[in-house]
């Protein structure tokens, strides 16, 4: 770790893991990049993550901001999410590339605090909070910690997995991003799968679970392995920012 101690531009304790946050123009050095992959890939054997930055040699260098986290006692590496923004006419968006957390993290409150550090940074950058917070994944847990927010007043979620109509704003908006971060892909407005998206096609061996039994059903009838859910977050008032950024953490 004494080698990659200069790159961090910031880094807070947290219970019994350490975030670490740079811009991935820091980040640029063959070492570092190693360092981020391999550790990965120990924390997550069952997944191909040497595959997924194989096929993605620029993508460092294509993030604005990037969190990882390691465990306080060993060091090693447990989770990584890093993010980018995107502006397709006129309409920014903060577009989540990367949110991976070790097995055994995945049922503490890592998730949480890893947010609530990720968006902080964000927020004190030239963009200020996300307005717009766009992501695709096939883990339903993921789909799930997003839905949470859309319980307060100014934020709107998609899909609306409950069958609701979602704002005729907010399907301009899905079609928007979808064609910004996958262009070739086929999009279905109405589910909001993104077909064929997954890279590697077979990143994970097997598609992810919830005891979440609507979020669980949703997946599974609409997905496949190959395939990702496009979620995004419309939040379209000062107050629902200020009460998420509230909410992920108190210690910001």
């Amino acid at each position: 770790m004494q080698l990659l101690q200069k790159n961090w531009l910031d880094s807070r304790l947290f219970d019994r893991y350490i975030f670490h946050y740079a811009t991935p123009k820091q980040l640029i050095q063959p070492a570092i990049k190693e360092w981020i992959v391999q550790g990965l890939t120990q924390a997550m054997p069952t997944l191909k993550i040497e595959q997924y930055f194989e096929a993605k040699r620029n993508w460092f260098e294509e993030c604005d901001y990037l969190i990882v986290a390691v465990e306080a006692i060993s060091n090693d590496l447990i989770a990584l999410l890093a993010s980018s923004w995107i502006e397709t006419d006129s309409l920014p968006f903060l577009h989540i590339k990367i949110q991976m957390i070790a097995e055994r993290y995945q049922k503490t409150h890592l998730l949480k605090h890893m947010w609530g550090f990720h968006l902080y940074k964000v927020s004190q950058g030239h963009f200020g909070f996300p307005s717009i917070v766009a992501l695709k994944t096939c883990h339903p847990a993921v789909f799930s910690a997003m839905r949470v927010f859309s319980r307060f007043d100014g934020v709107q979620l998609y899909p609306r997995i409950e069958g609701e109509m979602p704002e005729p704003e907010m399907n301009e908006i899905a079609c928007l991003i979808a064609k910004s971060i996958c262009p070739d892909l086929e999009f279905c407005l109405h589910t909001g799968v993104i077909k064929n998206a997954s890279v590697p096609i077979d990143f994970y061996p097997s598609l992810p679970t919830t005891k979440k039994a609507d979020v669980g059903h949703y997946f599974q009838n609409n997905l496949t392995l190959a395939d990702r859910l496009l979620c995004i977050l419309h939040i379209s008032t000062d107050l629902a920012k200020h009460r998420i950024l509230q909410s992920l953490d108190k210690k910001l």
